[in-house]
């Protein structure tokens, strides 16, 4: 983990300093990402995911130039593993209606409602799993989407039934945005597999070209809506605006990071359960963090997708969960024994 050696650490050390860092920059990162949108005059939601795709696809770029795989050199000789660029248009496209349509969003929506919201992709992936990917689901996914959906509902009654006269459009459109990032997001993953396998496309090149593309068709979004020169004009007004931005995409890739370690030494259903449980300390602080009402409604919609969550963690990962049970547990054990020796 950036250059740190983890294999001769015990299990619990490994386990509390991969959940910590996930914990810290994650948070982190989604503190500098409300403090960015909280910003009088900041409205900018498809320049911000314009910025968010380049940076991602710097990173990606680089790491293929590092490995010698840059993409660009496999259409310049092609090879037969290399997908056709329309599978990374339609990826892009895909990408573009995610995280476009979700950053859009909060100009309308408060952080923790879009967090909740983006909580129940599992819905949209569900229905895409089984039209894309012919997918088969057993009782846990049926009830945890009932459980999202219900929490949804909720959601978005609260949102509509406590905004003023005058807010009512704006929080309506908010709900748009952000249920139009959830259909997209329902498409993504399978999507994103279908190419990887089909093609045998590495998943840093899949990266460079999604978010290649996407960042192009970004661009035009933002021309078409007016919204590249006063996006741009308010950043050199306000160089803290960049300076969040900064921040964001920096303590997002480095939780990123952490969270493939987490996968990597304790497997899926661990780094899921974390990032879940991440997601939960995320919502609350924001609420210590930038005061804003609760209402009974958002508190039910919160239990209820939080709930839909764990019992798909759980339906998804329950072999896996023994097998990390007693797989800590020999873990434990045995450095106990090499401790007794010494």
């Amino acid at each position: 983990m950036f250059g740190w050696d983890l294999s001769h650490k015990s299990a619990y050390f490994n386990m509390a300093v991969l959940s910590a860092g996930t914990f810290l920059f994650h948070i982190t990162s989604n503190y500098f990402i409300e403090k960015l949108f909280l910003m009088d005059g900041f409205e900018f939601g498809f320049f911000f995911t314009t910025v968010q795709f380049y940076s991602y696809c710097i990173i990606s770029g680089l790491s293929l130039w590092f490995k010698n795989q840059f993409p660009i050199k496999q259409y310049i000789k092609p090879k037969r593993t290399a997908a056709p660029i329309s599978s990374y248009i339609i990826v892009a496209l895909l990408l573009v209606g995610s995280m476009g349509l979700s950053n859009a969003s909060l100009v309308f929506l408060s952080y923790p409602v879009q967090q909740l919201f983006k909580s129940c992709k599992l819905v949209p992936v569900i229905i895409g799993g089984k039209l894309i990917m012919k997918r088969v689901y057993g009782w846990g996914e049926y009830i945890s989407t009932v459980l999202l959906t219900a929490g949804l509902f909720f959601l978005a009654f609260e949102k509509i039934s406590f905004s003023s006269e005058e807010n009512m459009d704006v929080s309506f459109l908010g709900i748009i945005l952000i249920s139009g990032g959830l259909i997209a997001d329902g498409g993504i993953g399978n999507f994103q597999e279908k190419v990887m396998t089909e093609h045998k496309v590495p998943e840093d090149q899949l990266v460079f070209y999604s978010h290649f593309f996407g960042g192009f068709i970004l661009l035009i979004i933002c021309y078409l809506k007016n919204e590249l020169y006063p996006a741009v004009r308010f950043c050199i007004e306000n160089p803290s605006a960049l300076l969040w931005m900064l921040l964001i995409f920096t303590t997002a890739y480095i939780g990123v990071r952490f969270v493939l370690g987490l996968i990597k030494l304790f497997g899926s259903f661990v780094a899921m359960t974390v990032t879940s449980v991440r997601r939960v300390a995320t919502i609350c602080l924001s609420f210590v963090l930038f005061p804003k009402p609760v209402t009974n409604y958002f508190l039910l919609s919160a239990f209820l997708i939080f709930s839909g969550l764990f019992i798909h963690i759980y339906s998804k990962n329950k072999t896996e969960i023994d097998q990390f049970l007693s797989s800590f547990r020999r873990k434990e054990r045995e450095e106990s024994f090499t401790v007794s020796i010494q």
